[in-house]
């Protein structure tokens, strides 16, 4: 919502579905959340979970993934907050898209797992959201650039509803800032590069990409710790 929500006006923004799988006292449905979405009409999944060890997952999930993509929506999860190469699911499993973690300056969040199994990187240091606490507060992780992704794919269906899922996600990509060159021993590893709305949409709109940026000046920050 913070990304696609509107102008302010009603129904001007994103229509959200939220399903909460970590409960109080159980944790699940996740592959449950994943069907209903997708026989609900819900176009694009944005997922702020994953294992905590490397190779494991659920069938239940990758099948019930499988299936949102078979009705032509767009899955999207959160790459993992292990600082690690490995195969961490759902993000590494080649039906979704995974999103690794920066600062606002492009250079990788120390958290954030890697890649060549990452799709596009987006914000996730500092990221000014809800919290828990019936209040507002910062947080960072991987699950806080998912829905950055997420959200700027709203964007574009919203503007071309009938833009197909692989134009709209080269769209994405081929608009993505470089970052390639201010992460050194990370090239080719955070995807695409940043996420860049602007671009992103004057490419929906005109059906060509306008020049990606690059990143080339250090960052002035550090990324802090999850």
């Amino acid at each position: 919502a913070g990304v696609a929500g509107g102008d302010g006006t009603a129904n001007s923004g994103v229509k959200l579905m939220i399903s909460v799988g970590f409960g109080d006292t159980a944790t699940g449905g996740f592959a449950e959340a994943l069907v209903y979405g997708a026989d609900n009409g819900a176009q694009i999944s944005s997922n702020s979970w994953g294992y905590t060890s490397p190779g494991v997952y659920g069938q239940a999930e990758l099948d019930a993934i499988d299936y949102y993509n078979t009705k032509n929506g767009i899955v999207v999860f959160a790459a993992g907050n292990d600082n690690s190469e490995s195969d961490f699911y759902p993000g590494f499993y080649d039906g979704v898209i995974a999103v690794a973690a920066v600062d606002v300056s492009g250079q990788r969040a120390g958290f954030s797992n890697y890649g060549d199994w990452i799709e596009i990187a987006s914000q996730g240091v500092n990221v000014h959201s809800t919290m828990t606490s019936n209040s507002y507060g910062l947080a960072s992780g991987t699950s806080m650039a998912c829905p950055h992704v997420a959200g700027v794919l709203a964007l574009g269906w919203s503007a071309d509803p009938s833009l197909s899922k692989t134009d709209l996600l080269e769209c994405m990509y081929s608009t993505a800032a470089d970052i390639d060159p201010i992460n050194g021993g990370y090239a080719g590893k955070l995807g695409a590069g940043m996420t860049d709305a602007e671009p992103f949409m004057q490419c929906v709109a005109n059906g060509a990409p306008s020049t990606s940026p690059t990143v080339s000046k250090a960052p002035t920050t550090a990324a802090p710790s999850p």
